[in-house]
């Protein structure tokens, strides 16, 4: 995945304690390599060809027979001796200067057969999660309707809206339906122009667009739902974002937007999560047991699981480690690095595998 990318750490048992080595090249390459070795040095003056690449490391691993690591308590007592600045816990950690380049197409532990499955299990949720909410918010703005159940935001409005002799009726749901159809149909439309940019585009744009589809657009169609405006009042979103604007990005304006949208978010959502449980209780409260109403339970489960992006908040915190630097603020510049390096791995893909390869690859390509 691509956690295996960057940071890389490789026990040699031959490495003396705290010592660096770099063996000598000799004509035949393979021979200047210890047996078992994962890593070789590399000069200006030789190639990298596809089989070293392969079995480069960015790094050895300093003290690796070091027997400070064997036991917990000899660890505890040994870094307690040492000053506080001199307490070393990574010795054998590295940012790799090329973000894993190198390896694309040479590692062999990138590719694995059920990257195929992986891809399929994708589309099937993403052509069952757009029928299933074209089918149920179409019934939903279209029907007859039945009795009116409670929400919040209709128990807010009422007095509002009675004062204007509006009645609420069933127009939340409506709402609500429309809203979501509209906004998938958004989210559609955005990966159809990403799709033309990478046929008729080139160089980062062309490489940009593919990497959003594959790693962004596809995975959000397949869980996306009028639910998932609730990830933003998860107890971790909702500290996750009020730790970044106070430390990160403060300004007054955004800590009084923060407290204010998201008790509305909250009161929205829920009415989103109510609205879509109630549209899909006749695949559930049933007696039949067929397709139609496993996948349908299957889907709101699916969008249930969906709302908390946990994958997200992991890579945007992976890259706020790996590119915003000590600081953890991502600048322009940073920001710049991590779009072209991201292109520059989406090209190396599909340029170093076949083309069903590379595909399967790119979706599930993960942290």
């Amino acid at each position: 995945g691509r956690g295996e990318r960057t940071l890389r750490a490789d026990a040699e048992p031959n490495l003396e304690p705290g010592k660096l080595v770099a063996p000598q090249m000799a004509t035949d390459q393979k021979e200047a390599i210890p047996e078992g070795t994962s890593s070789i040095p590399v000069t200006d003056s030789m190639d990298l060809t596809a089989s070293q690449a392969m079995r480069r490391r960015n790094v050895w691993y300093q003290g690796a027979s070091d027997p400070k690591w064997d036991d917990v308590n000899t660890a505890w007592k040994l870094l307690q001796a040492e000053a506080r600045g001199h307490r070393v816990f990574f010795e054998h950690l590295q940012i790799a200067e090329d973000g894993g380049y190198i390896e694309i197409g040479t590692k062999p532990e990138l590719w694995y057969g059920s990257r195929y499955f992986s891809s399929v299990i994708l589309f099937v949720f993403i052509f069952y999660n757009i029928y299933y909410i074209v089918e149920t918010d179409l019934i939903t703005i279209f029907g007859a309707g039945g009795d009116e159940e409670y929400l919040l935001t209709a128990t807010l409005l009422a007095p509002i809206l009675n004062h204007f002799d509006i009645d609420v009726g069933r127009n939340p749901q409506k709402i609500v339906s429309v809203v979501e159809l509209l906004l998938m149909l958004g989210l559609i439309m955005k990966t159809l122009v990403n799709a033309i940019k990478a046929v008729a585009s080139d160089g980062h744009r062309r490489w940009r667009a593919v990497a959003h589809i594959c790693w962004d657009q596809l995975p959000e169609l397949s869980i996306f739902s009028a639910m998932k405006c609730l990830q933003f009042v998860t107890p971790q979103q909702f500290f996750y974002d009020l730790n970044y604007i106070l430390w990160y990005d403060y300004a007054h304006w955004k800590l009084v937007y923060h407290f204010i949208t998201r008790p509305l978010t909250l009161i929205i959502g829920l009415d989103c999560f109510l609205i879509k449980y109630r549209m899909s209780f006749g695949f559930i409260a049933t007696s039949t047991l067929n397709s139609k109403n496993v996948i349908g339970a299957v889907v709101l489960l699916n969008q249930v699981i969906g709302v908390v992006q946990v994958s997200r908040t992991i890579k945007t915190r992976l890259y706020r480690f790996v590119f915003g630097g000590e600081d953890g603020i991502m600048s322009h510049r940073e920001k710049v690095r991590q779009y072209v390096w991201e292109a520059m791995i989406a090209q190396a893909i599909f340029q170093r595998y076949p083309m069903d390869k590379a595909i399967a690859m790119m979706l599930s390509w993960c942290d």
